[in-house]
């Protein structure tokens, strides 16, 4: 089945309804799809920024026009309509990016996008133009665009970060992440999304969010109320909600606090890593058992790991910058 280059323009130029995006993504999935990006996009004109008349009139050579294309993915500012391509399909991230060029709509239509990255060990804050506050915690990633032009604010989050939305009930705000995606027009939230993670956690300190479920075969929305915690799978599209009378202990982090309670070894010791830096290797798996209610606010990674020792049979012998973790009475 052809698919009608009206349609695949509209795409490209963010003009389709769900349905046809739909449409769209799977034909370019199927090997038809791949075909027709891969053979007939070459034969189409190519246009490019910078060039006077807007346009180049003679055929470019595959490997000058993927080198080309190359230099503008590296490009920490690049156009709406690459990163819309390269979360369609990555395998076509060269054939797509074409497309990308010779459907463009006008210039006055682009959005840039910035990326903030917050390396293990460091923490930041971001003040968006719209006077949205987020908190950054280690090892975390954050993709906004320059401006918010659309019909909502949208970033990007792989990390750990605490929101603050300027309320704007005309323009909701909405975070994107890996399997799940959060809806706002005005609130205070954290969300945990490592990439190495399982479960997506979520806890809504004020206002009321939507959290969609992206993993779910069926549409899934499910809302929030201040004092709650949403724990969503990644994996299985489940999806769990409870109470908490102390929502603060989530996001204790951005105020430089860490509060554990009745958390095991394996989550303390992550929080650890991306805090410091650090790398821990656990000699004995069976010494996972243990669980840790402590509360820690600025104290050193030295100080922190001789409390831990203090309330549990657990030893931390430093090796240049790795933690070995071995038990104190060598039973284990």
């Amino acid at each position: 089945m052809n698919l009608d280059e009206k349609l695949i323009g509209r795409y490209f130029a963010r003009l389709c309804d769900e349905a046809e995006e739909k449409e769209v993504r799977r034909w370019f999935a199927s090997a038809e799809g791949q075909a027709y990006l891969s053979a007939d996009m070459e034969k189409k004109m190519a246009v490019w920024e910078g060039e006077k008349d807007g346009m180049v009139d003679h055929e470019i050579p595959t490997d000058v026009l993927f080198e080309r294309i190359e230099k503008k993915i590296r490009r920490k500012e690049y156009s709406m309509w690459l990163y819309r391509a390269a979360v369609v399909v990555l395998p076509l991230i060269f054939t797509a990016s074409l497309a990308l060029l010779l459907f463009r709509t006008p210039e006055k239509e682009m959005v840039s996008y910035r990326e903030v990255t917050v390396a293990k060990g460091e923490q930041l804050q971001v003040l968006m133009q719209d006077g949205t506050r987020i908190w950054l915690n280690a090892d975390s990633r954050l993709v906004y665009p320059d401006n918010f032009n659309g019909r909502e604010r949208v970033v990007r989050l792989e990390g750990e970060a605490y929101f603050e939305v300027a309320k704007n009930s005309e323009k909701p705000f909405r975070v994107e992440l890996e399997a799940m995606d959060i809806l706002v027009t005005g609130t205070s939230f954290d969300i945990k999304a490592y990439p190495e993670d399982s479960l997506i956690q979520t806890c809504l300190a004020e206002g009321a969010i939507r959290l969609h479920n992206k993993v779910a075969a069926q549409e899934n929305w499910v809302a929030m109320k201040p004092g709650e915690v949403a724990w969503l799978s990644k994996y299985s599209g489940a999806c769990r909600v409870d109470t908490t009378d102390d929502a603060g202990s989530y996001y204790a982090w951005k105020g430089d606090r860490l509060i554990f309670k009745k958390k095991p070894l394996r989550e303390v010791l992550k929080v650890l890593e991306r805090k410091f830096d650090r790398v821990f290797e656990v000699e004995n798996p069976a010494l996972y058992r243990y669980t840790y209610t402590i509360t820690f606010h600025r104290e050193s990674l030295k100080e922190i790991l001789e409390d831990m020792q203090r309330i549990t049979p657990v030893r931390f012998r430093r090796v240049d910058d790795r933690y070995i973790v071995s038990s104190r009475n060598g039973k284990e």
